[in-house]
């Protein structure tokens, strides 16, 4: 048949084979442009846009255009050191055939970010010689011949690959030049010696912030599970305002016993609401058993309403959703992962799955989150069910939380949909799910 396609196929079948075949035949001529800029003329597209001679409208890749926005957040006039060390580092990691490295736009942004911070830069960048065929290992042994005399917690890399954290980006510099944690400017917390030594003991998996809470928890007493639930929950992406009330909150957490570590996110939640109702809300005089009354009648009180939160629509994240279907005949199960855009439907879906979702619209209405539904449809019953609720950290592109009824943790078989599902979608998994 070659490259027709069957007539004796139906209609949809025609039109998914004809749109492979055009996905197909784009990478193609994609991949012939990646390579013909990367091994014929990077040298010249490099020198074209640090000199301002290369017009936007005559790029056509994705690395090409993303070079153009990099360069074009640095002029000539005013960050002058920033753009010709970034140009330098182009063509030097092009030299040594880091070919993999150049044709990742993140780790293009992390250079670009490195770049900022020339003067703290313990060797110059033609010194680095590739030790790896690894993108990732080439790109953490630049930094460590930039900025590393002393060890970094693994977890504190991931910073250079977000233009913005400025702050976190000098934390690092100044650890790397053997300077205490404790001693660095801008730091949310108030860290003791033993949090700062737990600190630096945080596993690699974690964020910058969650390690934070982590080390925080720990060094005010938390048992390890409890300190994991304290990271894990909204206080590492709070930005850690009202950072005093907090602390209070998590010495009182710290004085409970072990077995109440899967309570803890949810009467965070509780605590939340009721601080921000009022912030007179104050932690004196409170006892366990009393607080996780009140959350119980807090989640109560959110299922009774029925015109909770109308208030707020959002678009789309642009993180996919899905549709899969297993099995044949009476035995066809499909399975749906949709993203729910509207404080309605997380109000719908708290109701259905009897915990406190429907708080987390302002959240995902200022574009800090996303929250997606998996959902089951089964030939034999005729209602669909809700296997999970989960929680996209937008900022860290991380699924942070993963509910099921009542909040208990998720079956085995919506964990594997869940996990396919965020690597196809490029997605990091918290290390507590």
């Amino acid at each position: 048949m070659g490259n027709q396609i069957s007539k004796q196929c139906s209609r949809q079948e025609r039109l998914l084979q004809l749109q492979y075949k055009t996905e197909r035949e784009r990478a193609f001529i994609e991949t012939l442009s990646e390579r013909k800029v990367t091994n014929q003329s990077w040298q010249k597209l490099v020198d074209g846009l640090y000199h301002d001679t290369v017009s936007e409208k005559k790029l056509v890749t994705e690395i090409s255009i993303k070079l153009y926005e990099l360069f074009s957040k640095c002029s000539a006039k005013k960050r002058q050191t920033q753009r010709k060390q970034f140009r330098e580092v182009l063509l030097h990691l092009h030299q040594q055939k880091c070919y993999k490295l150049l044709q990742d736009a993140e780790y293009l942004a992390g250079l670009f970010t490195m770049c900022r911070y020339t003067h703290a830069m313990m060797h110059p960048v033609k010194e680095w010689k590739r030790p790896s065929h690894s993108a990732e290992r080439q790109f953490v042994s630049l930094v460590n011949l930039c900025f590393v005399r002393y060890k970094v917690p693994g977890f504190l890399y991931q910073v250079w690959l977000d233009t913005k954290k400025n702050t976190q980006q000098q934390w690092f510099i100044d650890l790397g030049s053997g300077k205490n944690i404790r001693r660095v400017r801008g730091l949310p917390i108030t860290m003791t010696k033993k949090m700062a030594h737990l600190f630096l003991q945080a596993t690699d998996e974690l964020t910058v912030e969650e390690a934070l809470r982590w080390s925080q928890a720990r060094g005010m007493g938390c048992s390890d599970q409890i300190a994991e639930a304290v990271a894990m929950s909204r206080l590492s992406r709070n930005r850690f305002h009202a950072e005093s009330f907090w602390e209070s909150v998590i010495r009182f957490i710290a004085q409970q016993p072990e077995e109440y570590a899967d309570k803890v996110c949810e009467v965070i939640d509780y605590i939340a609401y009721a601080y921000e109702q009022n912030t007179d809300f104050s932690m004196k005089g409170r006892t366990w058993n009393a607080l996780w009354r009140q959350t119980q009648a807090w989640h109560e009180e959110l299922n009774r309403e029925r015109k909770l939160g109308g208030r707020y629509v959002w678009e789309s994240s642009g993180i996919g959703e899905r549709l899969i279907t297993k099995g044949s005949g009476t035995k066809t199960k499909t399975f749906q992962l949709i993203e729910l855009s509207s404080s309605k439907a997380l109000a719908m879906e708290g109701r259905k799955m009897h915990h406190c979702v429907s708080t987390y619209a302002y959240v995902c209405y200022k574009r800090r989150s996303a929250v997606f539904s998996l959902r089951m449809y089964d030939q034999a019953v005729p209602e669909e069910t809700t296997l999970a609720t989960i929680e996209v950290d937008l900022k860290q592109r991380r699924v942070v939380q993963a509910k099921a009824r009542f909040n208990a943790r998720i079956s085995r078989q919506a964990q594997q949909i869940m996990e396919k599902w965020a690597f196809e979608e490029g997605l990091t998994l918290a290390p507590w799910l």
